[in-house]
């Protein structure tokens, strides 16, 4: 009896002793990755001071959750950044039985609209499945997919969702996505860097709508096929799931970077700058420095 005593005594001391050893390391990782960012929040810094133009920035390690954060909070117009919370949505409706991915929808003229995306070109009458619209949403930035799914779930809905499923404040969908004549009179769609960022690692965690289609929106998000920005300068081996926004001196992405050392998220969000492609190279930099931390 004593022996049996003496035993669980000992588990008890080994099992403190390696529980203090992985609160030890823990706490060694995130002092050595809060020094890192540090030194990456300086270089970002100097980078900001050279743009010529208003800048948001949302960086989160995910594991340890040390952030880096500049006007996570200012608003910017989304432009094809809203395309991620309306995907959400989507899932959202067929969680909840309004619509299934196999649903048809019909192309009409009124969906048609400029920028990005094949299905402009296609004859109004034809119909795509859900599934298919999210998928070129997403990947290709089709507009008219978008405005599809949007006519399909209608705005009073998705800004439902927005504010009660997905917990966004601030991100609205106020408009359809080139319907430059609402645009012109002041109304739009808006969000900030640090929503984004949220929404992401909802979906990153398995926590947006549920883990399947959690999974699901990940891998849509995997399949990008806009890579001039987050991915601009990282290796090729690297992989980005994110979905880009660019209108009129508005260029933005925001994604999650999976590495070795560890996944992360970066969310930029650009205006008012000079050339679009100074944005890019931007939202390249900033990305590079975060992923060299």
């Amino acid at each position: 009896m004593i022996g049996k005593k003496i035993r669980i005594e000992i588990i008890i001391l080994v099992l403190i002793a390696i529980l203090g050893i992985v609160i030890s390391h823990g706490y060694y990782v995130v002092r050595t990755r809060k020094q890192v960012y540090d030194v990456i929040s300086r270089e970002i810094d100097e980078i900001r001071s050279k743009f010529n133009g208003e800048s948001a920035i949302y960086i989160k390690d995910i594991r340890t959750g040390i952030a880096v954060q500049y006007n996570e909070g200012m608003t910017f117009p989304s432009a094809s950044l809203v395309k991620i919370p309306v995907m959400a949505s989507v899932f959202h409706a067929v969680k909840e039985g309004k619509i299934s991915f196999n649903d048809r929808v019909k192309l009409t003229k009124r969906h048609k609209v400029g920028g990005s995306g094949k299905l402009k070109r296609y004859r109004s009458g034809n119909s795509f499945t859900v599934e298919q619209l999210v998928n070129l949403m997403i990947v290709e930035s089709d507009n008219t997919a978008t405005n599809m799914l949007t006519d399909l779930l209608g705005f009073e809905y998705i800004n439902r969702t927005f504010r009660e499923k997905l917990n966004l404040s601030v991100t609205n969908l106020s408009r359809d996505v080139m319907d430059l004549r609402s645009r012109n009179i002041g109304i739009e769609n808006l969000t900030t860097a640090g929503e984004m960022g949220g929404i992401l690692e909802a979906i990153y965690r398995g926590k947006l709508v549920s883990d399947d289609a959690s999974k699901k929106m990940l891998s849509i998000l995997k399949e990008q096929k806009i890579n001039d920005r987050i991915p601009r300068y990282l290796p090729d081996d690297v992989l980005v799931a994110h979905k880009t926004g660019l209108m009129n001196k508005l260029c933005h992405d925001a994604g999650i970077i999976f590495t070795r050392k560890g996944d992360f998220i970066v969310c930029v969000l650009t205006g008012k700058y000079r050339k679009t492609s100074y944005a890019k190279r931007f939202i390249g930099e900033i990305s590079y420095t975060a992923f060299r931390a």
